[in-house]
């Protein structure tokens, strides 16, 4: 069965209401968005129970791409005890490496498993998909979606700002175009 929608945000219109903020962020105005600068957080107000399907339009042309910096930019989805992250980080003038990874907390502490990579030319967004116990890592290139890979993923409820949009420091600046989290009733 498909999922309700409950949150469509288009960050043009809607600047940044049900998400806390913290960073560099400046509103672009038209068919714009929301201009992120490096080091900034966007965390999701609310928590999905169950199954859900979050994605997030975005244009990455402005990552760094240097010697020295290859800039980065995520959706991340935390539970109690699991952490699933879609990245990408610019390699090149043109290309992209697309990311997954789990970090699972156990007795030794956290430990982070790279799911799978890909390097592509471009992307447009990034989706996370959880069915049930396992989490789905999908990204869109030229508008087109495409599996990256999937994984093993705790059914139990996502954390507190459990959900989170993210430019790591010194990445240059992403436009988060929209975000949309679809998600399963309650209970």
């Amino acid at each position: 069965s498909s999922l309700p929608r409950t949150h469509r945000h288009g960050f043009a219109a809607s600047g940044t209401d049900g998400f806390a903020v913290n960073g560099d962020i400046a509103p672009v105005k038209g068919n714009g968005g929301l201009r992120v600068r490096g080091g900034t957080t966007l965390n999701f107000s609310k928590q999905p129970e169950g199954d859900f399907d979050l994605s997030a339009t975005l244009n990455a042309s402005r990552l760094t791409a240097s010697e020295s910096v290859s800039g980065e930019a995520s959706m991340s989805v935390r539970s109690e005890d699991e952490q699933a992250m879609l990245s990408i980080r610019r390699t090149g003038e043109e290309s992209f490496e697309v990311i997954a990874t789990v970090q699972r907390t156990g007795s030794t502490g956290p430990q982070t498993e790279t799911i799978a990579s890909e390097t592509v030319s471009s992307v447009d967004a990034l989706r996370l998909v959880r069915i049930q116990k396992t989490i789905l890592f999908v990204y869109s290139e030229g508008g087109l979606s495409r599996l990256l890979s999937q994984a093993s993923f705790s059914a139990t409820p996502v954390s507190d700002s459990g959900i989170q949009l993210r430019i790591e420091p010194q990445s240059g600046e992403v436009l988060w175009k929209s975000f949309e989290a679809r998600m399963s009733a309650s209970g």
